[in-house]
């Protein structure tokens, strides 16, 4: 039985222009510079995938391309989250 939800990207890995790798590691929990859990207040975004959405969001109302070279970008988790958290 196929799921009822499609995700275009559970087959891929997501990836960040290496330029935003501080700001994902501040404002994420589970990454935060000193390698430890940061607090909500600091770091509101409990995993990098929350902050990506964001960033896609965000993306897509600004109606334009990114600006980035591909081979200059780091992955920051692979899409299989979206197959089990839609």
């Amino acid at each position: 039985m196929p799921s009822k939800y499609y995700n275009p990207f559970q087959a891929l890995d997501i990836r960040v222009p290496n330029r935003f790798r501080q700001d994902f590691g501040r404002y994420c929990q589970t990454h935060s510079e000193d390698g430890g859990k940061s607090s909500a207040l600091h770091s509101p975004f409990p995993r990098m995938v929350d902050m990506w959405f964001l960033a896609v969001c965000l993306g897509a109302q600004e109606g334009k391309p990114a600006d980035y070279d591909p081979k200059d970008t780091y992955k920051i988790i692979d899409g299989t989250i979206f197959s089990s958290d839609p």
